[in-house]
């Protein structure tokens, strides 16, 4: 599993390097002479694309670094639960993100049939700018559906580890039998805290993202509609919909009442949150050239200048909540009760064999 997860992490990012140089000389090394800091606020449709290729390949690839460094940490030092729920978590939601990029760089455009096979036929040289950023879109959306597939695999398999492996050792429960009342009480009550902070914030990302898929598929304009714009943002919504619920629902389970994930499910909690944040910041960043200038037919429906602000105000909100997770999720743990039908498990100390509990109590 190491070696695996190795693997496909140096994949990843030789992959998206690869992309990232090859993609800046082509699509915008003949022109470098030609545009000065005035002309870059007038860029062609084209050319604005050709920047948000960039940005995606640059937003995946500091995310699978960060992935890279993490995945080190766990398998190079203690294979606890938490470690192992944190690296689940973020493999989790960088699949996800290569799954948007899919969405975004997907090529729906309705015109010609006939046409668009005659320039699938041209040799890249001959390629205008139009045929060429297609032809990198539809490269870049291969990639990360590939890595979407391969990271999603990674994540449960990673999971599922973490399961076969006793909450703590018995050597370990000292560190939480050593724990005051005081450290008990605060942990309570950071966790009632984050019980409703999360009440608030899932639902209103999941609501948010649902009215505007609402409105989205509403959009009647013809051009907008061939040009392809109104259905990859429809995907993009689609998505962002399942996953927010999705994360919505570990996180009600994680911070129940009687929670059956334990340290596993804080550290799933703290990776998925942090990573779907940077996910809102590659969305917010996808969608982001109608901001700063008059909205043209061509830059997609009006709801994508509301998404660019939403994912933006979220993606802070989320990777607020992580840091505070993350920062506190020891002693958050140590306050989500035991549920009673948990038999614990056998470890070893230096007396023997004991019954512990997921959290390294003894058990009568």
């Amino acid at each position: 599993m190491r070696v695996i997860s190795y693997f496909i992490n140096l994949a990843s990012i030789l992959s998206f390097v690869v992309l990232l140089l090859w993609s800046s000389k082509n699509l915008f090394g003949d022109n470098n002479n030609e545009r000065d800091n005035n002309q870059y606020m007038d860029m062609n449709r084209e050319q604005q694309s050709a920047v948000k290729v960039i940005l995606d390949i640059l937003v995946l690839l500091f995310s699978g670094c960060a992935i890279f460094n993490k995945s080190c940490k766990v398998h190079n030092g203690s294979m606890d639960r938490m470690s192992i729920g944190d690296l689940s978590g973020s493999m989790f939601m960088y699949a996800n993100a290569c799954f948007v990029s899919f969405f975004f760089m997907l090529q729906t455009r309705n015109g010609d049939e006939n046409n668009n096979n005659d320039n699938n036929n041209q040799y890249y040289w001959a390629m205008d700018e139009e045929e060429r950023l297609e032809y990198h879109q539809s490269i870049v959306a291969y990639v990360s559906i590939a890595f979407a597939v391969v990271y999603t695999i990674l994540s449960f398999t990673a999971y599922c580890e973490g399961v076969s492996i006793p909450e703590l050792l018995a050597e370990d429960a000292d560190s939480w039998q050593n724990l005051s009342h005081t450290e008990i009480a605060k942990g309570s009550a950071r966790l009632d805290m984050l019980q409703h902070l999360w009440s608030f914030l899932s639902p209103a990302t999941v609501l948010s993202f649902l009215i505007l898929l609402i409105i989205t598929g509403e959009e009647e304009d013809d051009l907008m509609r061939n040009d392809g714009n109104v259905f990859n943002l429809l995907l993009v919504l689609v998505w962002l919909v399942i996953v927010s619920i999705a994360l919505a629902v570990k996180g009600f389970t994680v911070l129940g009442k009687k929670s059956k994930d334990g340290t596993l499910g804080v550290g799933f909690l703290t990776g998925g949150v942090t990573s779907f944040s940077w996910l809102l910041f590659l969305v917010f960043l996808l969608y982001t050239s109608p901001l700063f200038e008059e909205r043209r037919p061509e830059d997609g429906p009006a709801t994508a200048t509301a998404l660019c602000v939403l994912c933006l105000f979220l993606s802070s909100l989320h990777l607020a909540f992580g840091m505070w997770i993350k920062k506190y999720r020891v002693s958050i743990s140590s306050a989500i009760p035991v549920d009673d039908e948990d038999d614990g498990y056998i470890a070893e100390d230096d007396t023997g064999f004991v019954h512990v509990d997921r959290r390294g109590m003894e058990l009568a």
